[in-house]
Order: structure tokens, then sequence, then C-alpha cells
């Protein structure tokens, strides 16, 4: 009958100290064989502090999250695609595609402000020709950022189309413009020819 370091053999078998000590509370009095501060216990009672089953969970544990890393990899390296693939339109429906799921109302914004245009809330009729194009460029990029956050939320619901989209445009005071896209985020399928009216073949 060997007697068992508690401390040599948890870390032998790469077993955490606090779940080592706590096993070993567990055990009867009388396999608790602590002497000047040493936690021992008989070799025979080894399997009575469940390392093995410990590891074995550890082991799945560790599967499940190397499994969950390597989806999340995978997922991200197919969101570029998804991302260029979807489709947005401001109708509630989708030519040639069915809607198999209704998944959120999704709303983007973005504010910007106009501080070089003076009193564009109290004479819009006054701007130059100059700057009502770079008000329009300046529209565009804030237009493009919006249905570009608005296209990562539905790709992050797992969607490929965003229906009965649209931007509108809200002024603050005479100095800032907010963007404020909407949409819902669906899952649509292709429908086949079979399915096709006759006349649509």
């Amino acid at each position: 009958m060997a007697i068992i370091d508690l401390q040599d053999y948890a870390n032998q078998q790469g077993i955490p100290w606090d779940f080592a000590v706590g096993a070993y509370q567990k055990l009867p009095q009388e396999m608790r064989l602590k002497k000047f501060g040493v936690y021992q216990v008989d070799e025979e009672n080894l399997t009575l502090l469940g390392f093995d089953e410990f590891k074995k969970k550890l082991k799945q544990e560790s599967e499940r999250l190397e499994q969950e890393s390597q989806q999340e990899a995978a997922r991200q390296a197919a969101r570029p695609e998804k991302r260029a693939n979807l489709i947005i339109t401001s109708s509630p429906n989708i030519d040639g595609y069915r809607i198999v799921e209704y998944t959120q109302y999704l709303f983007r914004e973005s504010v910007f402000g106009m501080g070089w245009i003076r009193g564009i809330a109290a004479s819009l009729s006054n701007i130059t020709g100059g700057e009502s194009e770079s008000l329009s460029t300046k529209l565009r990029q804030v237009r493009k950022t919006v249905i570009g956050g608005i296209k990562d939320d539905a790709v992050d619901l797992d969607c490929n189309a965003i229906i009965s989209f649209d931007v509108e445009y809200t002024m603050f005071g005479d100095s800032l413009v907010a963007a404020i896209g909407h949409g819902t985020a669906v899952k649509i399928e292709k429908i086949s020819k079979e399915e096709l009216p006759s006349f649509e073949k």
C-alpha cells in the first residue's frame, strides 16, 4: 500500500489544485491522510477522487470549444461572400424567391456634421452649386455607410436578404444630419422552375 502526495499526483495528471483539494475533502475522513499540511491519499483510493472523470469532461469541453472555434472561423471566412450576395430591396417581395423566415426589423443610423453650410435649415435654396454637389456626395457616402452596416447586421442573423428597405434623413439644428436606414432581415430561397406558373417559365 503506497501513500501518494496529492499535489504531486494532481500535477502529474494535469488537474487544477483547487479541484484536487475539493475532491480530497469529499473523501471519507479516514481516507484523508493529511499530515503536516501535506495532502496525502492511499494509492488504492485514487479512483475515488474522480480525476479520470474530470479529465474526460475537460477533454469534451476542449473539443467542444475547438469545434465552436472552427465553426466561427468558417463563418467569418464565408462572411464577405454572404455580404456581397445579400439582396437588399425596397420592395416587400423579391421576384423569383420565396421568403422562408422573417427574422428581425433592423435599424442603422449615421450622423454627420454640415458646419460648412451655414443656415441650411433656414434656406436650402441658398446653397451654391458647389455646395450642393458636396452635399450630394456626403449623402451618398453616408447612405453607403448605413447600407453597409445594416448588411452586416443581416449577415449576423444568417439572413440573405433585406426587404422593405429605406433610408430617411433627419436634420438636427442647421448643422447635423442623421441618415437612418431600416428594413426587415429575411431568409429567402430561390423558387425552382418547376414551381413557377407556366407563363413565367
